[in-house]
Formats: structure tokens, sequence, C-alpha cells
């Protein structure tokens, strides 16, 4: 299913001033991310506490995720697992839900392919975020829901490590002062457009 192109345009504003550019790779991550939100019932900021990301691959499309799913390396949300894939498993550890999410390999040629239906070019900045913000997910993208096992075996090979404290927070300087927990940006701010 296409995105909404005003949610799909916003995260690409957020992603190119994160990244630095504009890429196919963030394009790929914003859609990536947001139809993993939405197989997973999350639709806000705070929705998004419990999510983990198992990343299978590096660079640009890694960098919209982060963007999109709030998930951060230095949280322990974000795994960054070495395999030369393209594929980001997301997993919600407060429902026990999740969804592994790959790019399809004949996704260029897709892309290309939708391109030239509509008339834009797939080359370009505009034509291709006029093709990414309305082809469809499984035209590009390979979704498949994990089984309840699978969700408990990624977690536990791959824990959570709690850090000493969000970094703005300086109450876990304070010697015997329990560590508080950084919380998602944004609160309960609904995902405008999922």
């Amino acid at each position: 299913m296409p995105v909404d192109a005003a949610t799909f345009r916003h995260f690409i504003k957020e992603a190119i001033d994160f990244h630095g550019d504009l890429c196919r790779g963030q394009m790929i991550g914003v859609r990536m991310s947001l139809a993993a939100l939405k197989a997973l019932g999350i639709h806000s900021r705070r929705g998004m506490w419990g999510l983990v990301a198992f990343a299978e691959c590096e660079g640009c499309l890694v960098d919209a995720l982060q963007v999109v799913t709030n998930c951060r390396v230095g949280r322990g949300t974000l795994k960054v697992i070495p395999g030369g894939g393209r594929q980001v498993t997301f997993v919600d550890s407060q429902t026990g839900k999740g969804v592994r999410i790959a790019v399809r390999p004949d996704c260029c040629e897709e892309v290309n392919r939708y391109g030239r239906l509509k008339g834009w070019n797939a080359e370009d900045d505009e034509g291709q975020l006029r093709i990414f913000s309305e082809i469809e997910d499984s035209a590009f993208l390979d979704l498949d829901l994990l089984a309840d096992g699978e969700v408990e075996n990624l977690l536990s090979r791959h824990p959570r490590q709690q850090s000493p404290g969000c970094a703005l927070r300086q109450d876990w300087l304070v010697p015997g002062t329990p560590p508080a927990p950084c919380r998602p940006e944004g609160g309960d701010r609904p995902l405008e457009l999922i």
C-alpha cells in the first residue's frame, strides 16, 4: 500500500537533514520503516518506546530508519548486524510482535518500471520522490511477520544494553541514583500520516 505523500516527504526532509543529502537508500529506508510501523500497529512516537530494529545493512537506509523510528545505537534500540543483506527486522518488545522487511532483489527494476509507466525520470531526485511516494510496498519490499518464538529468540540473542542515563539528564551522576530511562522524542505526538 502506498504511503501518504505528505508523510513520506516530511520524513524525507528529516532524513536529508540527518544524513546530509538525498539518495534512493533513504527513500527505501523511510518506506521500509513506515511499513514496519504500520505492520506493528504503532501510530505515535510513544508507541515506539519498545521498538528495536535489527539492521542487516548499513549506510543510507539505516540513517532514514533512525529518523522515522527513533531507534538509535546509543539507546540500544538499533542493532547493526553485519551480514551484507538488505533487510531489517523490527520488534516491538512491549507487544512481542515482529516483522522482517527485505528490499526485493528486483527493487531497482520495479522502481524504474513504475517511473516509466508514470512518465517520471527514476534517475532524478524529483522523479524518485514521486515514485517512492506512490509505489506499492510489495513492488519493492518483502514483508514477513515473525512467529512468536522468533521475537523472543532475537531479543535474547541481542539483549538491549542499559545506558547510564540520557546525556541530557544529570541525575545519573549522583552516586546511588538510578539512571532515568530516555524517552522517545515527541511523546504522544502522532506520526502524521500513517
